[in-house]
């Protein structure tokens, strides 16, 4: 896509597991993270109904005495019946963290909510995209909540987006941020990529990393490697 740091960036050479809140020592390039944190197993499935529906679908992991637990998959809300002049479909629906996503085991303290991961849906409207973006309702859900990341997928891609500093958002980021970048790269002949990059280097000063790969599968190490996306 070429929307990825060289091979010469710093890399990390440990696993995260994303089980803290902050990445303090994150300086940019390739970041390690263990693909059960992120639940990679089920993203296949989700994406494959997202595709089919255009409704995302999310679930959380969690953390409990140094076990993950992944939450059941539930669909997003907001759907509306669209007549697309041969049959009525599903359009929309997006996706909110539940408020127990593991019912009442959820009020256990010991139990930690690590990332939230959600699926967005490319139809053949935009099949000529590589990959879609984190939205400006995700990044404002993400940053209030507890969450150590916010994990996007899409049958182009992975965007995570994970917190680098403790400080509190004195200022919170334009609320139609992305919307906006849009509509300025489209002015400029720009593409998908280049409002990622826009997008990635605006959220660094919030304290934000904004990091994306296409890989869709876990590495033999059980891995995912996300980078910094760069021309």
């Amino acid at each position: 896509m070429g929307i990825l740091r060289g091979e010469n960036s710093q890399a990390r050479s440990a696993v995260d597991n994303l089980s803290t809140l902050y990445r303090e020592n994150y300086f940019g390039g390739p970041l390690r993270v263990d693909a059960q944190s992120i639940g990679v197993s089920f993203w296949h499935s989700m994406i494959d109904q997202t595709q089919k529906d255009t409704i995302e679908r999310g679930f959380i992991v969690s953390i409990h005495k140094g076990n993950y637990h992944t939450s059941k998959i539930h669909k997003g809300s907001g759907a509306e019946a669209v007549f697309d002049g041969v049959e009525m479909r599903t359009r929309g629906g997006s996706y909110s963290p539940p408020l127990l996503p593991h019912g009442l085991s959820s009020l256990n303290p010991s139990i930690v909510n690590i990332t939230a991961v959600h699926s967005h849906a490319l139809p053949n409207s935009l099949a000529h995209l590589p990959t879609t973006i984190i939205s400006d309702a995700d990044i404002q859900s993400f940053i209030p909540s507890k969450y150590h990341a916010l994990c996007a997928v899409d049958r182009g891609g992975v965007h995570l987006l994970v917190r680098t500093r403790k400080q509190l958002f004195e200022i919170m980021p334009d609320r139609n941020m992305i919307k906006n970048s849009i509509a300025e790269i489209a002015r400029e002949d720009g593409g998908i990529k280049d409002v990622i990059i826009k997008a990635a280097k605006y959220l660094q000063q919030f304290g934000l990393a904004y990091l994306y790969t296409s890989q869709l599968e876990a590495d033999k190490d059980g891995t995912i490697t996300f980078q910094e996306p760069t021309k």
